[in-house]
């Protein structure tokens, strides 16, 4: 059975190395334009699982100053997750 779906985890940190919480994760599928989106944890970490395999274009967004650059993210194995 071919792999339909995947997962995306990361964590968002500042410059200095701290975590970044409550930060909006936006990931878009750079074919379809799918759009997800999702808020970090209190450790700076966000997941996006469900998602249709391929490349994505993920971007944060904080509340504080932060800015960080949008990166260009594959999702495929290892982190694909089976769906029945």
């Amino acid at each position: 059975n071919a792999q339909t779906t995947a997962t995306i985890v990361g964590t968002v940190t500042d410059s200095s190395g701290g975590v970044v919480p409550n930060a909006k994760i936006t990931a878009v599928h750079k074919a379809t334009g799918l759009s997800r989106s999702t808020v970090t944890t209190s450790a700076g970490v966000y997941v996006l699982p469900l998602l249709p395999v391929g490349e994505y274009t993920v971007g944060a967004e904080a509340s504080s100053s932060i800015s960080t650059d949008a990166a260009s993210r594959t999702a495929r194995m290892p982190r694909i997750r089976r769906t029945c």
